[in-house]
């Protein structure tokens, strides 16, 4: 069964100096993750096999929603590799630009690919989870997961590995897929 650990955020606030005087303090767009122990030790646990640490992907996770300016997201769900489903997952998505994802084998000294694998999926609210894990085996179990949970927290959920005949399938044409929506 998939795992799920409900998630604090914590919002930066920053001032600033003009002409000799501070500003009043300001929220601003960087906000970290935080975890319980037994939360961290499961991330922990789930980062090995992308050679990440529990800390090192909060911490890209910061950097990624600060400078896309993305919001708080009531769910962010995390497979246990990277999946070659990128075209797969932008077609589910449709048109929204605020469901976003990314892998977490990425590595900031190597370039990003123009394929990119999927591993991590940020949901912004839990219609659009909903909707779209009605659409596909991709987000079903972790919807499964956290249908039940508190909607009014948010939550990392350690997905359960996604079906492999499916994967399998899915995969094979999952490029002319990306190639199509991305023309």
């Amino acid at each position: 069964m998939a795992e799920r650990f409900q998630l604090g955020v914590a919002h930066g606030f920053s001032r600033h100096e003009v002409d000799g005087e501070f500003t009043p303090l300001a929220p601003d767009s960087f906000a970290h993750l935080i975890l319980a122990p037994s939360g961290m030790a499961a991330l922990e646990r789930a980062m090995i096999p992308f050679g990440q640490t529990a800390y090192g992907i909060l911490l890209l996770d910061s950097f990624t929603r600060s400078r896309a300016k993305l919001p708080d997201p009531v769910a962010i769900v995390l497979f246990d590799r990277d999946y070659s489903l990128i075209g797969h997952f932008l077609e589910l998505r449709g048109e929204r630009s605020d469901v976003k994802c990314t892998y977490c084998s990425y590595r900031p000294d190597q370039p990003p690919p123009a394929y990119p694998p999927i591993s991590l999926v940020y949901v912004p609210d839990w219609e659009i989870f909903a909707t779209m894990a009605r659409g596909s085996p991709l987000l079903a179990g972790a919807w499964s997961s956290l249908s039940d949970a508190d909607q009014s927290k948010r939550w990392l959920c350690i997905a359960d590995p996604l079906p492999k005949q499916w994967v399998a399938t899915m995969e094979a044409s999952d490029h002319d897929t990306f190639t199509r929506i991305r023309g």
